[in-house]
């Protein structure tokens, strides 16, 4: 609402937009070393960072990339 638009405005504070992912999404790493890895995102950790769950080799690994290197993938493509 424009009144919602209006405190965070008047607030003194960072704001941060953009698509947030929930537990269970899948995704791709688009930038970085893990590039090209589709995982399933587990959790934010601090404001620019994400744990995303990876399968290499029949195991699961958890890996910490920058949220902004990271991309909700269609579930269809994550299979």
């Amino acid at each position: 609402t424009i009144r919602s638009l209006q405190i965070m405005v008047a607030a003194d504070a960072p704001i941060t937009t953009g698509f947030m992912f929930r537990k269970g999404d899948p995704v791709m790493v688009i930038s970085g070393p893990f590039s090209g890895v589709i995982g399933i995102f587990d959790h934010y950790r601090g404001k620019d960072r994400i744990i995303v769950h990876i399968e290499a080799l029949g195991q699961f690994a958890s890996v910490e990339v920058d949220a902004v290197d990271v991309e909700k993938v269609p579930e269809i493509l994550s299979h």
